[in-house]
């Protein structure tokens, strides 16, 4: 009889695996199922990608497509070093303020100089539509005013917004109209504000460029404001809408200010507030989203809030909003924190949203204005059941406004070993065609198509992944290489109108993502930041794999530790236990670490690495030419509350620089891909700016 059971059991299985669909395979082997299937075309790929930046620091944080079909990528310096390569015109005498890049207090060396900095200077670089070259750069006159947000109207013009210093007033006056408007006075965190030595006004300004580029149309002063624009939108009219402490609106070309925040409820709330995520292609409809706190009667919780306005400011309809006891009380307990992170309007209408949980149970499964009516599953709705301890989804939504009954809904979210881990998303937008592009991050793996560019292992690959289910090779190196996973942080993926198709999933390395646009002819082109030496915020610790050829190393430090002169070698084996020296010993005379020496020496070299303050040694490094990061953290040595992490990173990078053969360099040599580019070396600085063209492969992205 057992062995009756037993046959009928393994038959069962077999059938199984003969007639297993997708989903079923998901189930069976979680994201291998999904990677599977985002082998399938057609799919997109980089057609040109390039940086954009010389000796200082510079940023992208929006792009936009001209009337001519030109690429404006927007920007921010802190100068002096400009690229001077190209033509630049600038807009209103400046200087720079004499403050010092870090001033105490205001930035950091992980997250680079102040936003609120006076020297941070908008401009903007003209590419043409294949990024292959740059026309011209336009910029302010140095410490006049940053640029935060930007829109092209449809009749070509270009209206941009930031902050704006107390020098700013002098090109604001040569406009053709120039306005103000005042806050109430008793504003949180509003009016004049120090920087360093100076006071600054807190001024936000938003404003139409003139066609000659050298100066503005029409140009609002938000007096004391404090909170620059992140993006700007053109409504039915050619009214601009925009954020700044909530939703506020220009109209009449730049006759009339409309202040909506009574209305729209979006002003600032203890630091959080709603947000205007776009304007109905149609009827002009304000798009708003974010969350609120309502708790359920038996824990906390998050309620997603997303509200259609029109645009005289009444409320249309809202969605998702159910009171917070009747979603505790109810037998669905959908009581996962939720949020509307990003949402968006397609041509035909439809609102597409980008929303984030800590769990699976959360209220985007269900109808947005039913709460008993589960949304329809679409697309690949990545395997995230099995979830341990809490986590970060992204949840995508579709729905018409004309039928919000119906819902489209997919998880989507990262790996680990089997598990699934978290995600969120930090923008989206519908391209002309109807692709849905995200812009995200992961906390670990992201399953990627065949055409992605970042195929470096991050840490936890080289921890968890193994050799199971994967097409692994070592190369040359010594490194393994993982095909079709990438690294944690941040990508971009791009699905079709229905989610049922990946044309483009990749990992792009140390890249700050910030803004994206779907190009005339079908493209998606984005921008962002790159990390100027890639080691701010890195984990210094060595991970497995991270020391290659492990024996010809082990003879090496002893080489080192045996000679008399200054070396790396002898200032790690100080370091070094007993047990772990006897074992590099054996090595000499002719034996091989096991697995668990190497994970032995491992651990010690990571405890050298948070604690060794003299491994840096001038007369072992005297002709190395180090990196702005690296001779600020070597600076800071003598610091007694020099922070643990940056010393870790100072020493990794020393180690890495004594044995390049042995350690792996993580992740400073993982740079964005340069294709096709108008820029092809990397400027330097805290940061340059990047931006890439995706395009179908069948339409010219490389292969």
């Amino acid at each position: 009889m057992k062995m009756h059971r037993r046959f009928i059991a393994v038959g069962m299985l077999l059938l199984g695996v003969v007639v297993m669909p997708d989903s079923a395979l998901c189930q069976m082997d979680r994201h291998l199922g999904t990677h599977n299937r985002m082998k399938r075309g057609p799919k997109m790929n980089i057609a040109a990608a390039s940086f954009f930046g010389g000796g200082g620091t510079e940023e992208f944080i929006g792009v936009m497509q001209a009337a001519n079909g030109d690429i404006v990528a927007i920007g921010n310096s802190w100068g002096p070093p400009f690229p001077q390569q190209y033509p630049v015109s600038v807009i209103g005498p400046g200087q720079l303020w004499d403050i010092p890049l870090l001033p105490p207090g205001h930035g950091s060396i992980k997250d680079g100089p102040a936003a609120n900095h006076p020297n941070r200077t908008g401009f903007m670089v003209f590419f043409s539509e294949n990024l292959r070259s740059i026309r011209r750069v336009t910029r302010f006159g140095w410490g006049l005013a940053s640029i935060t947000g930007s829109v092209v109207t449809r009749d070509g013009g270009l209206v941009i917004g930031g902050m704006a210093t107390r020098n700013f007033r002098a090109v604001a006056r040569e406009a053709a109209m120039m306005n103000t408007y005042a806050l109430s006075g008793d504003e949180e965190a509003s009016g004049a504000y120090r920087f360093a030595s100076t006071l600054q006004p807190g001024d936000v300004y938003v404003g139409r460029l003139n066609r000659t580029l050298d100066g503005f149309e029409w140009v609002w002063i938000l007096e004391g404001n404090r909170h620059p624009p992140q993006k700007l939108f053109e409504g039915r009219d050619g009214d601009i809408f925009f954020d700044s402490r909530g939703v506020m609106g220009i109209m009449q070309n730049g006759r009339k200010f409309i202040d909506y925040r009574e209305q729209t409820g979006s002003a600032l709330v203890k630091g959080r507030m709603k947000q205007l995520h776009g304007v109905h292609p149609q009827n002009g409809n304000l798009l708003l989203g974010g969350d609120r706190h309502w708790g359920t009667g038996r824990e906390p919780w998050r309620m997603p809030v997303l509200q259609i306005f029109t645009p005289d400011g009444r409320m249309a309809s809202s969605f998702y909003e159910w009171p917070g006891p009747l979603v505790g009380v109810s037998f669905l307990r959908l009581v996962s924190d939720s949020a509307v992170r990003a949402a968006a309007f397609a041509p035909n209408g439809d609102v597409y949203i980008a929303g984030w949980s800590d769990g699976g149970n959360s209220v985007f499964t269900r109808s947005p204005i039913d709460l008993e009516k589960r949304a329809r599953g679409i697309g690949f709705d990545f395997p995230s059941w099995g979830v341990e301890g809490a986590m970060s989804f992204v949840h995508i939504m579709r729905f018409n406004l004309d039928d919000p009954h119906e819902s489209d809904h997919m998880v989507y979210c990262s790996q680990l070993q089997t598990y699934p881990n978290s995600m969120s998303a930090q923008k989206m937008i519908v391209t002309g065609t109807g692709r849905v592009a995200i812009m995200a991050s992961s906390a670990s793996f992201l399953v990627q198509t065949t055409t992605e560019w970042f195929r470096a292992p991050d840490q936890y690959q080289r921890e968890t992944m193994g050799q199971e289910r994967l097409d692994v090779r070592i190369l040359e190196n010594g490194w393994p290489a993982f095909q079709g996973i990438g690294g944690r942080g941040s990508h971009i993926i791009v699905f079709d109108g229905m989610m049922t198709n990946v044309y483009w999933s990749s990992a792009i390395a140390n890249m700050r993502h910030q803004d994206m646009i779907g190009t005339r002819d079908g493209g998606i082109v984005a921008v962002g930041s790159v990390n100027g030496d890639g080691i701010e915020g890195r984990d210094a610790s060595l991970w497995e794999y991270d020391i290659a050829y492990p024996n010809e190393f082990a003879r090496k430090l002893v080489a080192q530790a045996r000679a008399s002169r200054p070396s790396a070698g002898r200032q790690v084996w100080k370091y070094l236990r007993d047990d772990t020296r006897k074992n590099l010993f054996a090595v000499v005379d002719g034996n091989d670490l096991t697995t668990d020496m190497v994970a032995e020496l491992r651990d010690d070299i990571n405890d050298f690495l948070f604690d060794a303050r003299d491994f840096y040694d001038p007369q072992i490094w005297s002709n190395e030419d180090f990196t702005r990061y690296e001779r600020i953290y070597i600076s800071q040595l003598h610091d007694p509350y020099m922070p643990e992490d940056s010393l870790g990173i100072l020493n990794r990078c020393l180690l890495e620089r004594s044995f390049p053969e042995h350690i792996f360099p993580h992740p400073k040599e993982n740079r964005p891909p340069i294709v096709n580019a108008a820029q092809e070396t990397f400027g330097g600085g805290f940061s340059d700016g990047h931006i890439y063209l995706l395009r179908d492969v069948a339409s010219g992205g490389a292969k």
